[in-house]
């Protein structure tokens, strides 16, 4: 009855990023996939104040990652990694990326933007679709 006790709140940090990828039939035969990289990832932060943790400072402290893809999964698939995701002054989360399509070796740079929440400490499972419907 006059036990001690500790109240504790346990913060999940990282988030599971859900990255879907689709090239649309029409422009099959001009874009191959063979890579993705997300880039400007956290590569750190503050555990027990998770609402504290910023975007990194600089290119050089940033973390990517990068899912190399084969003919099987050129034109659609499905990849997940963990992330540590850190909102923007705008209340949204962004995941910078690039695609490189290995038809013509060039590189398309893109930004995964989930809705914006509110009064949301952490955000457990992130799920983005990207289409591709042209390719410059």
């Amino acid at each position: 009855s006059n036990s001690p006790y500790i109240n504790m709140v346990l913060y999940h940090v990282a988030s599971k990023l859900d990255v879907q990828w689709n090239v649309d039939a029409k422009v099959q035969d001009k874009v191959k996939i063979s890579k993705i990289t997300l880039t400007k990832l956290s590569g750190g932060g503050k555990l027990f104040k998770p609402l504290e943790n910023t975007a990194p400072p600089s290119e050089s402290t940033a973390y990517s990652e990068t899912f190399t893809l084969d003919e099987g999964n050129q034109w659609y698939g499905r990849k997940a990694t963990y992330v540590i995701p850190v909102k923007q002054s705008d209340g949204t989360y962004q995941f910078p990326m690039t695609l490189t399509n290995s038809v013509d070796n060039s590189v398309k740079t893109a930004t995964a933007t989930p809705p914006a929440t509110t009064n949301t400490v952490f955000v457990p499972w992130i799920y983005g679709t990207v289409k591709v419907t042209k390719w410059p």
